[in-house]
């Protein structure tokens, strides 16, 4: 199988995760009906931490060639990184290697504010930091501040 997960791209969101960690699993092609495919996430920093989802298959998945499953939003820790791997299992048990393997981050809580430390004024007559009330000739005034790291 192959495991497609298109929120862990860039880490999942508190609005990617309210109804679910959406997954695709693409199917091999010895795949049939009544076989189980199981999602399973390893947490990175606990490998006791592990969450599994399955579901079994039925003929609208062998002719879409793919099957949805979706891990439940409270089963995930903010601010934690999972392994995603995907298997199908047959009713006899007999069990498929594993797919590729996908870093889910998730990231559910809100960026801090940014705070402004300084707006620069670097053309004309002021060429200096501005205080507040001060205006500008400068149509592109330097801004620095901090924020969250890779927030945006």
């Amino acid at each position: 199988p192959t495991l497609a997960i298109e929120a862990a791209v860039d880490g999942v969101s508190a609005a990617e995760l309210a109804a679910g960690l959406p997954t695709t699993v693409t199917l091999s092609d010895e795949a049939v009906a009544g076989d189980t495919v199981t999602v399973t996430l390893v947490d990175s920093d606990d490998a006791s931490n592990v969450i599994t989802t399955s579901v079994v298959l039925e003929e609208a998945d062998i002719t879409a060639d793919s099957v949805a499953v979706s891990i439940a939003a409270d089963d995930l820790t903010d601010g934690s990184s999972y392994a995603a791997t995907a298997v199908i299992t047959d009713v006899a048990g007999n069990r498929s290697d594993a797919s590729n393997s996908i870093d889910v981050a998730i990231d559910i809580t809100a960026p801090t504010a940014p705070v402004i430390t300084t707006i620069s004024d670097n053309v004309g007559d002021l060429t200096a930091a501005l205080v507040d009330g001060d205006s500008t000739d400068d149509t592109t005034p330097t801004v620095s501040g901090t924020a969250e790291a890779d927030s945006t």
